[in-house]
């Protein structure tokens, strides 16, 4: 019996050692050469959150919103590229689920969130273009997914 808990215990323990998070994988690349980062922390969202807006549901959104990071990754090597899109699909296996995928002018856009009871605490949008550019935006905080349905049937997107 203690064996069998304690290769469970084992089990768990690596599990979460190799568990992914999208902030991990960005704070993993905002260092690489040819790598282009730029976040925008919480007190900058608060001065925008101040910001009178025409619509309530956009301001939902924009004050469940945490940070946000962009990484561009146009002047880095093909292969650092190709890695950081699979280090992005692998989230997939850790609680993140794709809400959109397309194809846009030969440029592959992917949307993946992670949420919880209703609400996105992670969004992660991954463009890789036709002329073997990438970037990612990722948005942390916490934004509730009907409020981010009604921002997408005023842009009139809701097909």
């Amino acid at each position: 019996m203690k064996k069998i808990f304690m290769m469970l215990l084992l089990a768990v323990c690596c599990t979460q050692l190799f568990a992914q998070s999208a902030t991990q994988i960005f704070t993993d690349y905002r260092t690489v050469k040819g790598v282009k980062s730029t976040e925008i922390p919480e007190w900058m969202m608060k001065m925008a959150r101040n910001k009178k807006m025409k619509d309530s549901i956009s301001h939902k959104v924009l004050d469940g919103i945490d940070s946000m990071w962009v990484l561009e990754m146009s002047d880095c090597s093909r292969s650092k590229k190709n890695r950081f899109g699979e280090r992005v699909q692998d989230l997939l296996n850790f609680g993140y689920d794709e809400i959109l995928r397309t194809d846009d002018d030969g440029d592959n856009v992917s949307i993946m969130a992670k949420a919880k009871n209703g609400v996105f605490t992670d969004i992660l949008l991954f463009i890789k273009k036709d002329d073997g550019g990438c970037q990612a935006v990722l948005i942390r905080g916490h934004v509730r997914t009907e409020d981010v349905k009604e921002v997408v049937k005023m842009a009139g997107h809701d097909d």
